[in-house]
């Protein structure tokens, strides 16, 4: 029955893996944020914010349990594919973006970002509490 349990916990954690590898498509999408279908600009002009990707492309089969509008960020390399957004000083509460563009994936950028907060299944771990970015851009 150990054994059992051992490959049932690995296969479903390479399935997490793979599904949170494979929300890591994006699109382009300019100089302004995409949120549900209509286009926002930047009104403080004082960055540029750049759309993650347009709505719908990932985690839509999931309830939104929280939304972020321009929270400061921290990103952090876990490993060679895996990048959360670090939201406090000791890097305890991540998100992980199911569309984090590759370009935003470099260790230790300060960024910001506004995004929603998806729901954590009962069977699930992982590295981060799941996220749609609706908007992301640099900190200066």
């Amino acid at each position: 029955m150990t054994n059992l349990r051992k490959v049932l916990t690995l296969t479903l954690a390479g399935v997490g893996l793979l599904l949170m590898i494979a929300c890591n498509t994006n699109k382009e999408a300019g100089n302004t944020t995409v949120k549900d279908n209509a286009t926002v600009t930047d009104k403080t002009k004082k960055t540029t914010i750049e759309a993650a990707t347009p709505l719908g492309d990932c985690m839509s089969d999931r309830k939104t349990v929280n939304t972020h509008e321009n929270v400061d960020g921290k990103i952090l390399k876990l490993n060679e594919k895996l990048y959360v957004i670090s939201i406090n000083a000791d890097d305890t509460k991540r998100y992980k973006a199911c569309n984090l563009d590759n370009k935003w994936q470099q260790d230790g950028m300060k960024v910001v970002f506004s995004g929603l907060e998806k729901e954590i299944k009962p069977n699930e771990r992982w590295p981060g509490t799941p996220l749609r970015l609706t908007a992301i851009s640099a900190k200066k």
